[in-house]
């Protein structure tokens, strides 16, 4: 199906990844999981795998699945003021970014009303981006992500691409995220 030939593909029509290496991914039995376990799937040939992948994406109790992104910037804000600009640099590199908060929750201003901008059903395609740049445009005060960002399917790496692709957006406007059934 799809996910052999994917329409979107990033290799000009192959799959994002080698028959190999989603054999390696999906094959848990050489952990020595019991047979019984959620996690345990046994492929004998990879080639195989893309059925074993056809039944559902890679089960996420499969701990070969898990990803570690080489960066993770977490931050608390406190204090934060209603529409005020604020600007940040993440302790890696050497950018900056800046956002402004949202106004006080209830107030009402004529001349600027909140602006709410809400889309859901990303992915990391040239479409997503065009999506993303479109929503920039429009200045919201704050963007609503209604699930499945990145649609990465248990394949983690894809967020790298999601994080990159969405950052201008992402980096300035206070944002919301809602779990979809992708994530």
């Amino acid at each position: 199906g799809d996910l052999r030939h994917p329409p979107m593909s990033t290799r000009g029509g192959d799959p994002d990844v080698t028959s190999e290496a989603l054999a390696h991914l999906l094959n848990t039995s050489r952990l020595g999981l019991p047979p019984s376990s959620l996690a345990y799937k046994f492929i004998a040939e990879a080639s195989d795998a893309w059925d074993a992948l056809d039944e559902g994406c890679a089960k996420y109790t499969n701990p070969l699945g898990y990803y570690q992104a080489p960066y993770i910037h977490t931050a608390v804000l406190t204090d934060l003021q209603p529409r005020t600009s604020y600007t940040y640099r993440p302790e890696v590199g050497n950018r900056t970014f800046s956002f402004t908060t949202p106004p006080v929750a209830g107030a009402a201003e004529e001349s600027k009303p909140l602006k709410l901008g809400v889309w859901g059903d990303v992915g990391i395609t040239n479409v997503s981006f065009a999506v993303m740049q479109s929503l920039l445009a429009s200045e919201p005060d704050v963007a609503l992500l209604l699930g499945d960002y990145s649609y990465a399917d248990g394949w983690s790496p894809k967020w790298e691409t999601f994080g990159s692709l969405m950052e201008p957006l992402m980096s300035s406007v206070a944002s919301l995220g809602i779990p979809g059934n992708h994530e």
